[in-house]
This record gives C-alpha cells, sequence and structure tokens, in this order.
C-alpha cells in the first residue's frame, strides 16, 4: 500500500495538526547568493526575479514536520510506509546543510547558497544513482563516420564580447524537465541544435529530446546507461522533429518512431571546443550555445538555490564527468567573480529557475572537459 502521509502513525497525525495551523516556516526554502539584495537574478526570456532572503536558523522538531508536510505536498511525493521515515530523515539531514551552508554564505565564506527542492529527501549518494549518469569525454582526434567533425577555431579575443546572454537573443527555449530518466544528453544536444537552429533561421523551436533517446544508436542510449551529445549531433544529420510532433515521455525502449515528413532541422556536423581551453570556450559560446559535460554528484550542486557555485567537492577529470548541461552565456558580478550561465534539465524549481551559474576560469567541476556544439 503507497500513501504520501495520512497513514503513517503519530508523526503524520503531528503534521496534519500542524498544517492545519498557522506555520510561519515554508517548505521550500529559496535561497540568495551573498549580498544578494543588490543583484537581480534572470530566470530567462526577460523575466528578472529577485532572490528571497535565505534561512539561516535551525527550526525545532515541530516545524520540520510541518515543512516536510509541505514538501510532500508541493512535490507530489509518494512513499512506501517503511520509506516515509527514511525520507523525513534525509529531508532533516539537508535542511541543516541548507542553513549551515547559507549561515556561512553570509559571513562570505561561500559566493553562492542552497534552498530546499524537490531533490531534498535524497541522500548525495540516492542522488547520483537517480539523475546521473557516467559520460565518457569523447576523444577530440577522431572523424565521426555520420557527420562531419572538427576541432573548432577560437576567435581573436577581441572579438570575443565581454559577456553574452543567448536567453537575450531568442535563442534559448524554455526550461525543461528530463524527470528519471538519464537523458541529460539529449536535452543539451537538443538545446545547442534548438539555438543553432534559431540563430540561422530567426525562428525558436523546441526539438525533440524524445526521439533523440528513441532513435540515437538505434535506442542503445537508454534511459539507464545515458548517452553523449555527441552521438545526437550525429543522428540528427538525417534530421529532427520538434517536441510537439514527437513529445517527451521520460522512457526508453519503446522503439523509434520519428517521421521524415514532420523533421524541422538538421545539422551538417559538430564541433568540439579544445579541452581545458575555456579562452576557447568562451570564444564558442560568444557564437552559439555549448553542450558541455560536468560532475555534478556533490550534495551542494543537488540542493543548489543561487550565485555562483564554486565547490571544491566537485571533480574536473573526464573519468568523473555525469550530467551534459548547456552553456548559453557568460558573465561577471563583483562578490563572485566570473561565470558561465548553465541551463540545466531538472525543471524550473532548481537552481536560479532552472539554471546555476558556474564559476569561469577554473574548470569548475570539469564544465571544460569535454564542450560541443552543431553547424546547421
Amino acid at each position: 500500500m503507497r500513501s504520501s502521509c495520512a497513514l503513517l502513525g503519530s508523526l503524520c497525525v503531528a503534521v496534519a495538526v500542524l498544517v492545519s495551523c498557522t506555520c510561519t516556516q515554508q517548505a521550500h526554502v529559496l535561497a540568495t547568493a551573498p549580498h544578494a539584495h543588490a543583484h537581480a537574478y534572470g530566470h530567462g526570456h526577460g523575466h528578472v526575479a529577485q532572490a528571497p532572503r535565505p534561512h539561516l536558523v535551525m527550526p525545532g522538531e515541530m516545524e520540520h514536520q510541518a515543512m516536510f508536510s509541505e514538501f510532500v505536498k508541493q512535490h507530489n511525493k509518494v512513499y512506501e510506509h517503511a520509506e516515509f521515515f527514511h525520507r523525513y530523515h534525509q529531508f532533516k539531514t539537508n535542511y541543516a546543510r541548507v542553513v549551515k551552508h547559507n549561515a556561512e554564505a553570509a559571513q562570505g565564506v561561500h559566493t553562492y547558497t542552497l534552498g530546499v527542492n524537490r531533490f531534498a529527501d535524497l541522500s548525495a549518494a540516492e542522488f547520483r544513482q537517480v539523475m546521473l549518469r557516467k559520460m565518457k569525454a569523447q576523444p577530440q582526434n577522431q572523424t565521426d563516420g555520420h557527420v562531419e567533425m572538427d576541432m573548432y577555431q577560437p576567435r581573436h579575443a577581441h572579438d570575443v564580447p565581454a559577456s553574452l546572454d543567448w536567453r537575450e537573443k531568442n535563442a534559448v527555449t524554455s526550461i525543461k524537465d528530463q524527470g528519471n530518466c538519464g537523458s541529460c544528453w539529449a536535452f543539451a544536444a537538443a538545446g545547442a541544435m534548438e539555438g543553432a537552429n534559431a540563430l540561422k533561421t530567426g525562428k525558436l523551436e523546441n526539438l525533440s529530446e524524445q526521439q533523440l533517446v528513441d532513435c540515437v544508436q538505434d535506442g542503445q542510449y537508454t534511459c539507464d546507461t545515458g548517452g553523449e551529445f555527441q552521438g545526437a549531433f550525429s543522428y540528427a544529420e538525417g534530421g529532427i522533429q520538434t517536441d510537439q510532433s514527437y513529445p517527451y515521455t521520460g522512457t526508453s525502449g519503446q522503439g523509434c518512431k520519428a517521421n521524415k515528413e514532420q523533421q524541422v532541422a538538421k545539422i551538417k556536423g559538430y564541433q568540439n571546443v579544445t579541452a581545458l581551453d575555456e579562452s576557447a570556450m568562451r570564444s564558442a559560446v560568444s557564437e552559439t550555445p555549448v553542450a558541455v559535460a560536468i560532475d555534478a554528484g556533490g550534495p551542494n550542486f543537488q540542493l543548489y538555490a543561487a550565485g555562483v557555485y564554486q565547490d571544491t567537492e566537485c571533480k574536473n577529470d573526464a573519468d568523473s564527468v555525469n550530467h551534459a548541461v548547456l552553456v548559453v552565456g557568460y558573465g561577471h558580478i563583483d562578490d563572485g567573480g566570473d561565470y558561465w550561465i548553465v541551463k540545466n534539465s531538472w525543471g524550473g524549481g532548481w537552481g536560479l529557475g532552472g539554471y546555476v551559474w558556474m564559476q569561469r576560469g577554473t574548470n569548475q567541476c570539469g564544465i571544460a572537459t569535454d564542450g560541443a556544439f552543431p553547424t546547421m
């Protein structure tokens, strides 16, 4: 029997009573970067939101119970009876991490803050198992047999703008959610193709991630195994449909259902960005959004809320990357330094409306290890 809370004994009774009362604590803790009152954070397509004040004080047990109940309702969580108390304990553990980190951030120890999101009932190990898949950085000295691939030649430094945000130039679609399927590579690839296609045609269209999951490598890139965005670029030489004509289901193994008559874009090839060269990557991003691989396995990335992410717990070698994302711009702020604007595929409730600002210039979490973009 499955239950979200109502029949789970004395704790749930206490939670039910608390929920019926006025409670000043909020279940979804949205945190800010240090001194965030001085900054507005963009959530895409011209919408700018002011980051709210972080929670810095640990609540008592009753408040914890009330917050967890609200968390369960907000994120439509459903637990087995035996699992409920484990999730509650993990929620408390993660909340304690959020409070401790944000108190340190307020003192200037960190340049970013954490918050409670839909992953707050998972341990770091559980999060990695559910959301991340090991990726293999692609060799940069081989020719792909299906599509033209070469190395990107950076522009001269004086031709590269100091800052850039492709969201402001109608080259980035809205935030999407991969669910629990290991399809991040498909979202990064589709996002890169959406941007390149928009820059070529002037029309921004949502391309089909599900087509990539079903059809790339004859469906061998499954939800369980993950895949590579270069493989998606190779496949898209034959064309790709819109998300409307081939909608996302978050499943794999159903067979390829591509319809050539409904294709809206094709790519000519793709270019790899020289590994570990963030100057080359900045040049590439100044021309088009770029798909990259990172290590997203740290508990702080799991709970990231705002600010410039720089974390010594994440790894930056090619063997450690486990998540694909899309770099859509870059910039600088005084209290966080240089950063990349990175579009994730975990929905708008994670991070800065679905985005993360990652430190630029240090190969943070391996962001410069493996990058590529399509040519149209």
